[in-house]
Formats: C-alpha cells, sequence, structure tokens
C-alpha cells in the first residue's frame, strides 16, 4: 500500500512539472470612463496581450503579423486551457485621461498555448506551400536493371519498373493530399529532360538533391530505393525492399522515414511483384505523408537540431522534471529528447527555431531546483551549460 501511495505522490509531483507554469506582468489601458465597464475591457485586454506577446515569441513576428486574426479569433478563444490564474492589481485613472490603467498577474501554462498553436497549423516555420519531390531509386535484381527518373535515356528494357515508378508516385500523392501536401510527379511531366547533365548522376549527392529541389520548389523530398529481389524462400518466390526518408532540404535533417521488407506469393516475376506492391504501396506511402505531417504541425520542419549538453549534479528522480522545465520554459524548443547521460551530464538533442547562440542567450535566464543556468560555450551545432548556485 505504501508503494501504491508513494508511486501516486511521484505521478502528481510530475504532473505538477509537466504542467509548471510561468509568470507573467502584463498592464493595459482602456479610454472607458465608466468603472464596471473599464474593468471587464482591461481584463479582456489582458487576455488578448498575453496571448499576442506569447504568441509573437512562440511564432516569430513575420508570421504572427500574417496569422494574428486566427490567433485572436480562435487561440485567445480558448485563453482558459493555456492560462490557469489571473490576479488583477488596482484600477488606476489614467493622468491625464480620460480612463484607466490596470496590472494584472497572470500564470500560464506555455506548453498548452504550444499544443494549441500546433493543432491549428501556426507553428510551422515554412510558410512556402508543401511541396514535395520524390527522389526514389527502383532496382530489379532479377533482371539487372534500374530506374531513375532524373537519368534519360531508352526505357523499353525497363517498362516493369517504370510501371511500378509510375504506382508509387500515384500512391505518394494520394497518400499526401490527404494532409495538404503536393507531390510533384516528374514522370508525368517528363522531368528527366528538365534535369543538366551534371545531375544526372547514379546517387544523389546533398548538393544534387538541393538543386533539384531548389528547381521544383520542393522544400521537402521523399529520397530512397525500391529493390526487386529473389526471396530466399523458394525458387518461384521474390522479395520486396522498401526503403524510403522525407528530407528537408533546408538543412538535409531526415524528418521521416519508413523501412519495410514483403515477401511475394509464388509465381512469374513481375506479375506477383505487381500484384504485392500494389496490395501494399499504399499504407506504406501513408505511413510517410503522417510522419511528415506529425513533423509539419509540431513545428518540426525548418528548425535546427542542436546539441545540449547540461552540466550539474542531477539526481535521478528529477532528470524528466529537468528536461520538461527545458520544455515548456523555452518557447524556441519545439522538441527535446535525451541522447546520452553520463556522471553529471546530461545531453539532450532539441529541435529550435533558434541557432545555438540564440537558445544559449535564453537559456540564462533559466533555473532549477536553485540552481541557475550558465551557459559555458556554443558552437554550430551544440550549446554547454553549466547549472550553479
Amino acid at each position: 500500500m505504501k508503494n501504491i501511495l508513494f508511486g501516486f505522490i511521484i505521478f502528481l509531483t510530475f504532473q505538477a512539472f509537466a504542467e509548471e507554469l510561468i509568470e507573467k506582468n502584463i498592464t493595459v489601458t482602456t479610454t472607458v470612463t465608466e468603472a464596471p465597464a473599464a474593468r471587464k475591457e482591461l481584463q479582456e485586454g489582458a487576455i488578448s496581450r498575453l496571448t499576442e506577446d506569447l504568441a509573437r515569441e512562440l511564432m516569430g513576428p513575420d508570421k504572427y503579423e500574417k496569422n494574428k486574426t486566427v490567433v485572436h479569433s480562435k487561440i485567445e478563444k480558448m485563453s482558459g486551457r493555456y492560462v490557469s490564474y489571473v490576479k488583477p492589481g488596482d484600477m488606476v485613472s489614467l493622468n491625464p485621461g480620460p480612463g484607466y490603467s490596470m496590472p494584472f498577474l497572470m500564470k500560464v501554462s506555455l506548453s498548452n498555448l504550444k499544443t494549441l498553436l500546433q493543432n491549428a497549423g501556426l507553428l510551422n516555420e515554412n510558410d512556402t506551400l508543401p511541396v514535395v519531390l520524390p527522389i526514389i531509386s527502383f532496382y530489379d535484381r532479377v533482371g539487372v536493371s534500374a530506374f531513375k527518373w532524373w537519368q534519360p535515356g531508352d526505357i523499353s528494357a525497363k517498362k516493369f519498373l517504370l510501371f511500378n515508378a509510375r504506382q508509387v508516385e500515384a500512391s505518394l500523392r494520394t497518400a499526401f493530399k490527404k494532409q495538404q501536401f503536393h507531390v510533384i510527379r516528374p514522370l508525368e511531366m517528363n522531368g528527366s529532360h528538365l534535369v543538366p547533365t551534371v545531375y544526372q548522376n547514379d546517387r544523389v549527392s546533398p548538393d544534387d538533391m538541393e538543386f533539384l529541389g531548389r528547381m521544383f520548389q520542393a522544400p521537402l523530398v521523399i529520397e530512397g530505393d525500391i529493390e526487386f529481389s529473389r526471396s530466399s524462400l523458394g525458387s518461384n518466390l521474390y522479395r520486396i525492399d522498401i526503403k524510403l526518408s522525407a528530407i528537408q532540404l533546408s538543412n538535409h535533417r531526415p524528418i521521416a522515414d519508413v523501412s519495410r521488407k514483403y515477401e511475394t506469393e509464388s509465381g512469374a516475376f513481375e506479375g506477383v511483384v505487381d500484384k504485392k506492391l500494389h496490395q501494399v504501396i499504399d499504407s506504406v506511402c501513408q505511413d510517410l505523408a503522417s510522419q511528415v505531417f506529425e513533423a509539419w504541425q509540431k513545428g518540426s520542419v525548418g528548425t535546427n537540431i542542436i546539441r545540449l549538453t547540461v552540466r550539474g549534479d542531477v539526481p535521478f528522480q528529477q532528470r524528466e522534471f529537468l528536461k520538461e522545465k527545458i520544455r515548456n520554459q523555452m518557447s524556441q524548443i519545439r522538441n527535446i529528447k535525451e541522447r546520452l547521460i553520463g556522471g553529471n551530464t546530461i545531453t539532450y538533442e532539441v529541435d529550435s527555431t533558434s541557432t545555438p547562440q540564440e537558445l544559449g542567450l535564453k537559456l540564462n535566464q533559466l533555473e532549477f531546483n536553485g540552481f541557475r543556468f550558465q551557459t559555458s560555450s556554443t558552437g554550430d551545432k551544440e550549446v554547454i551549460v553549466d547549472m550553479k548556485r
């Protein structure tokens, strides 16, 4: 019974940390002269100002300005989900008048506000149309041939691979369309004729990928291989290997991937492979599209991956609280994962809209269990902070 009670207390404590609140002091004014009406307008104005200030910080000034109508018409109406405490001060007459001013102390759940903005699709860093370009290689290990749309040439001997490439393109288009993404279909537009010779390489380098993405105005590409080969399970059985990754070109960061292996039924090579691929490709593409949409909705697309190392003595039972403290207090951080735990160090991988230098400055404002954070060093992709009394 004691163990159950102890566990319950730990759970409640974790919940308190997970929902940790930040305090905001806001003073607003009104030109309304009647006290009851002025008080109401001041209270509404305080919530509106708070929402604007935090949304501007989370979204960035430019994105906020483009979407401020949505923020105030939709997000502000749900202020009860992120504003948990409001303490008004004294209402003071303006001098010179007319009207009043009033200070407010508010406690806010930054994580709850982030969730509302994410669900409304307002934390996406990339405001361009979410266009996706497939750069997928197809291999026939039985007939010993390969097909890649960016390489022009005689395709008369590759009709089997061309047929399946078209099938995959169509499935990608359908799956991503459900998530409001547009998949370019290079085969439909004879895309190979648009690619300069220097980029018609067998192996697509990061530079090649970036050029192709810019050429088709696609911030995301789907790169990978689909391979058809003999199965080890029987002479008339075959295998399909699918490996696809969605990569954002701004920093060549993979944001989603799928890897599948399928065995066909017994039969003629092309017939059973066509049939099996037709059965499975839609679900594979839907899985990939869902992952990309989730990353896009969370605001992970367009962020930087930064290695954050915290040096200091953090008891084992406090480590999860520390991670939640960083997540909830730092509006620039979209996601945070533990990567390495040493003696007195914890290293995280964070998705941040800031550069390491900007993040380091913000971390200097953070406190945890009586310790304050002090940034020790920053690099191209790393921030190191020390916890000090």
